[in-house]
Parts: structure tokens; sequence; C-alpha cells
């Protein structure tokens, strides 16, 4: 009973610095209810919400007894924004800054969930497995305490080798007794081709130095997954092509050239090669770790396909498409508190042998309620979303990200 008495001081003590709901605008537009469709007026981003009083567990859970520090933090308690079952097209118009319209159709359903400590579970968090996996000291120390993340050119020149680097390191064929590694042959070729910085302050907005207009963004309180059945393949199939207007990747090559060889790129459409396009996250502030607005990922196993919902992302130039999602009670939800400068997330955003990416090439409309852990083969993607975190206090300093978007193809021949 006494410890029972301690926690809940401990909880009532830090729910009083708890940092206040986020109140972002920009220009003239602030975010809309998670309620409501989307309009015309206004971004379209929902607010990002603590969970509701509505029972008596705690919003989030120590494993010790004084719950002195987030690293023995067990579980949080706190809504994601989802759209609604109901939802059905959803289309945005993104400019050369980065920035979106209103998100015509959607309609959001924000929903108390539990995120648990990845760091803290018996499980092991593989790429190939869940979708994600935390790389500890992933990005060798130098030369990224001098890379300005804010410029694009440095980013491209020095930041991106790094995530290369990274990708074949960890993704080569490997035994059985390591299943970090993804065990599909050698890397034929790992490359970056696209970043978003993101930043929980006044300082989004600003724009990019060396970006071509583009613009630090806000992290995104919305589920989703960076690519589709019919995306991911596309846009493999654009890397081997000269660059778009806005594609950042032009400014690491010569003119005409493409950034993927396009024999490769044929042989992986053709279902000879495996690819995969995965995002490395990663906290870019070396003096504090991620507090303000963590991510978490969905186990991929535990996400049918039923609950996917098609977002149409108008660019000038091309149509890109986005995966967001129904909630679906059969979710589960993880995240890595206080991420450090020092530490890499890896993302899967799609992976052509992942076995949900089977099940919805067979399936055009999305019909089915099948799930990866009914099927057998590797994860194919991992929705994701910031999330407002109970236990942030109001004098923590603001989330600094940078997520770099990598095409990789194996050198086996299926």
């Amino acid at each position: 009973m006494e410890g029972l008495l301690k926690r809940v001081l401990l909880f009532s003590s830090l729910l009083i610095t708890l940092l206040p709901l986020p109140a972002y605008t920009m220009a003239s537009s602030s975010f809309m209810s998670p309620s409501t469709s989307s309009s015309k007026e206004g971004l379209p981003f929902p607010v990002m919400q603590r969970a509701d009083d509505d029972d008596d567990r705690p919003q989030f859970v120590y494993d010790d007894e004084d719950g002195s520090l987030p690293s023995l933090i067990r579980s949080v308690r706190t809504k994601l924004n989802y759209v609604t079952p109901g939802t059905e097209e959803i289309h945005v118009r993104r400019d050369v800054t980065g920035c979106d319209s209103t998100y015509e159709g959607a309609k959001w359903d924000s929903v108390n969930v539990e995120i648990r400590n990845g760091r803290k579970t018996t499980t092991s968090w593989y790429l190939d497995e869940h979708g994600f996996e935390l790389i500890p000291d992933g990005i060798s120390p130098s030369p990224d305490d001098t890379i300005d993340f804010l410029d694009t050119q440095d980013v491209m020149d020095r930041y991106y080798p790094e995530c290369e680097r990274l990708l074949k390191e960890l993704l080569h064929a490997s035994g059985d007794d390591d299943k970090s590694k993804l065990a599909s042959g050698g890397i034929a070729c790992a490359r970056a081709f696209d970043h978003n910085i993101r930043i929980s302050t006044s300082s989004f907005g600003k724009e990019l130095k060396g970006g071509g207009g583009s613009k630090a963004q806000v992290p995104l309180g919305m589920v989703h997954g960076d690519y589709t059945k019919m995306s991911g393949p596309r846009r493999l199939h654009d890397l081997s092509q000269p660059p778009k207007a806005n594609d950042v990747w032009k400014q690491r090559l010569q003119n005409g050239q493409s950034l993927l060889d396009p024999m490769l790129v044929q042989e992986a459409l053709e279902g000879k090669r495996r690819f995969a396009l995965i995002n490395v996250w990663r906290n870019i502030d070396p003096h504090h770790s991620v507090q303000q607005f963590p991510l978490a990922c969905a186990n991929a196993q535990t996400v049918p396909s039923d609950g996917l919902k098609t977002l149409y992302i108008h660019y000038k130039d091309r149509v890109g498409e986005n995966y967001f999602c129904s909630h679906q009670p059969c979710h589960e939800w993880y995240y890595f508190p206080d991420m450090t400068f020092r530490e890499a997330l890896l993302i899967k955003q799609w992976d052509s042998h992942g076995a949900l990416a089977k099940i919805l090439s067979s399936d055009d409309t999305i019909t089915t309620s099948a799930s990866a852990i009914d099927a057998t083969g590797p994860s194919t993607f991992a929705i994701h979303s910031a999330f407002l975190d109970p236990t942030t206090k109001s004098d923590a300093p603001p989330r600094k990200s940078i997520e770099v978007r990598c095409a990789v193809i194996w050198d086996k021949i299926e």
C-alpha cells in the first residue's frame, strides 16, 4: 500500500509539470480538431492529445518505486490520431517547401492507446520481423558533430553516406543466429534520396539552406506509412530516372544521371531482386535526448491490411501515395524514450518481400482481413506517429530530428 501511495503521489507531482497541449500555427492556419474532417481552411494536422481520464489507469507506469529515470518507464497512455473506418480516399497538395494543403476526405479519430517502452520489453526488435529496429551508436561520432542539419547540401554530402554505410553493414546476409540481418544475400546498393527535418518549436517553418525552398516541419502526429503497394515500386522506378523538380537528390548528380542503376531497378521490379525503402530516423540535438513528441512505431506483425486508407499526395510533377490507417484493437505500439544523438531508429517503409506486400498485391481493393502475423515472410512496413508524451516536463528541450529515406536493393537474383 505504501508503494502504491508513493506512486500516486509521484504521478500527481509529475502531472503538474507536464507539457501543455501544443498550439502551433503556420501563417494564419492552425491545427484542426481531430474529430472533424478536413476543410479548405487551416492546416489538416490533428492536435496531439493526452489520453482521456475515463478509468483508473495511470497515464504512465514506472518499473521502480520512485520513478526517477525516464528509461524506467514501462508504458504511457496517450492518444494517437487515426482516420475513421469510413474514411475513403484522402487527397493533399504538397508544395516545394514540403508544406501541405488540407487533407481532403480525412476524418480523424483520436484513440486512447498504450505505448510500451521498447527498451524495457523482453522482445528484441528487428527490422525484418517487426518493421523497426533501434541501433545504439549506429552513426559514427565523426563527422556528425559538425554537420549542419539545416544545410541540405551538408546533409547530403556528409550524412547521407553515413546512412548508406549503416544500412549496408546491417542488411547483409547472415545466419539464423543474427536476426538483425536480412538474409537475402548481400546488398547491391543502398542510396539515400530524401530527408525531412522536424522541429517542435517556433523554428519549424524555417527555410533550410540549399533546400530549394524546403522548410523544417513539425512532428507529424498522424498514424501513417510512407509508401503503398503502388508508390513503393513507383518510387524505386523514379530513382532510376533523371530527377524531377521536387527531388532533392538531383543535387548529388550530374545532369541526366539517375540515382539508381536502371538495370538493378528493372530486375527488382520484375521480382528478381528484393528491394526495400527504409527510413533512418535520428535525434539531431547532440546536447539533449528526445523528450518532446517522441516517435512511436506499431509492431508490423499486429497491423492487418483492412484498416489501410490511401492518401494521394499531389506534387507539381507527380502524385505520391502514403497509407493512413483506422484503429484496430490488435495494434501494438512501442517507442524508445530519450533517444540520443548517437542512436538511430530504422523504420521500414516498404519491402517487396514482405508478407503484407504479397497480400496487398493480390487484393486491389484491400478488403481482406489478412495480417502479416497470419502469413509467412518479413514485415512489409511499420506505421508510425509522433505523440504527446504525458511524462514530458514543461521545460523539456524541443525535439529536433531528421528522417532520411533510403532505397536498398539486394544482389541475390531470384
